[in-house]
């Protein structure tokens, strides 16, 4: 419905590239004083794997099988494969996880990525630190990874996804292109190098996110149509895996810390109150901030109500708050963000002291449930 309006300017088929301001579709030409690329994403699967039928699927596939499997292989396990092989797992799948890395779910900080293990390894049976294989077998499919071996009905392979700019012509536009086929994008304008062409979205391959690709929308088109191209500061990074407990990163990440410069303040969910009351109490909240002068800098997490956390704690990030003016706003009890209040008391047991006289220095209780 969107190109409805369009009329003979919706033009169907296959575009490629001749020039910095020139479009082939099929034997027509446009030329264009900007051209913007969007043209998203697709999921990686390995040739021989395509090979071995429906069988093999990825989340393109998934939701129109008509029946799950009985026996599930989920193949790299980043947010996505994470996700759907705990899913899988609570409607009675029995799904074994295989991933390269020896963590999981995008998280960085050893401390959560623990967390994140336990909290799968519950559901499902995990194969980390080897790559796997997949051959076809009587009635279904075996994965091997190292000496792991596994049985299975149906493979869900989630390695994530590439960018849809094979053929399109990037290499008449005279820009480097790495060893991916991908060009250099500025993450501010969205620019190649200083040509009037746009890429925005998957096809950039920088943070495929629903209200990334948004702004990135909004960012290609304003200085598409715009008299110069204008740099747009980016939203504060934030990125939620939805587990059971949620899993998310917000701001720095812990594998981007400076961390001699860095307090770290960290919470276990274990003996929370009303996480113990929810029946969720599992998982730890770690946030960071800077030493110097006690503004937060970013935070990972597997824990319950963490998509939630991640949103407060993106908006004290994007606000540039410190964990004293943070430790500030009233904490209800009992609620899950008494954790949140916990983790930044002990980041600001690192950091100088705010030097007023109001609630923000208010000790701990001392008790658990409450701290």
């Amino acid at each position: 419905k969107a190109t409805d309006d369009l009329g003979d300017r919706n033009v169907q088929g296959k575009a490629r590239l001749e020039s910095p301001d020139t479009v082939v579709v099929d034997d027509r030409r446009f030329q264009a004083r900007a051209i913007i690329l969007a043209t998203g994403s697709s999921p990686v699967v390995p040739a021989p794997w395509r090979a071995l039928g429906r069988g093999v699927f990825t989340t393109d596939d998934l939701f129109e099988l008509p029946d799950l499997p009985r026996r599930l292989a989920v193949i790299g396990l980043g947010a996505i494969g994470s996700e759907i092989a705990q899913a899988a797992a609570h409607l009675g799948v029995e799904v074994t996880g295989f991933e390269l890395l020896e963590t999981l779910a995008g998280v960085t900080d050893p401390e959560v990525n623990q967390a994140v293990v336990a909290a799968l390894g519950r559901d499902l049976t995990l194969h980390l630190g080897a790559a796997a294989e997949v051959t076809a077998s009587a009635g279904g499919f075996t994965v091997t990874a190292g000496d792991a071996r596994a049985q299975v009905d149906g493979v869900l392979v989630a390695l994530g996804r590439r960018p849809n700019l094979q053929d399109l012509g990037l290499d008449t536009l005279g820009v480097a292109l790495d060893d991916r086929g991908m060009p250099e994008v500025d993450p501010e304008t969205l620019q190649l190098g200083d040509l009037p062409v746009f890429l925005a979205g998957d096809a950039n391959g920088q943070t495929p996110i629903l209200h990334e690709a948004a702004d990135e929308g909004h960012i290609a088109g304003l200085n598409a149509i715009g008299p110069d191209v204008r740099r747009f500061p980016r939203r504060t990074p934030l990125g939620i895996v939805f587990m059971d407990p949620d899993v998310a990163a917000v701001g720095r990440r812990f594998a981007e810390l400076d961390l001699p410069a860095t307090a770290i303040g960290e919470v276990s969910f274990a003996r929370h109150g009303r996480a113990r009351m929810a029946r969720t109490n599992e998982g730890v909240l770690r946030v960071y901030a800077a030493k110097a002068d006690g503004r937060l800098l970013g935070a990972e997490m597997c824990a319950p109500a963490g998509e939630h956390l991640a949103h407060l704690l993106a908006l004290a990030i994007e606000r540039g708050l410190t964990v004293h003016q943070m430790l500030r706003l009233p904490f209800y009890h009992p609620v899950m963000e008494e954790g949140l209040r916990a983790a930044l008391r002990r980041a600001g047991s690192e950091v100088p002291p705010c030097g007023d006289s109001d609630l923000a220095g208010c000790d701990a209780y001392h008790m658990e449930a409450l701290d």
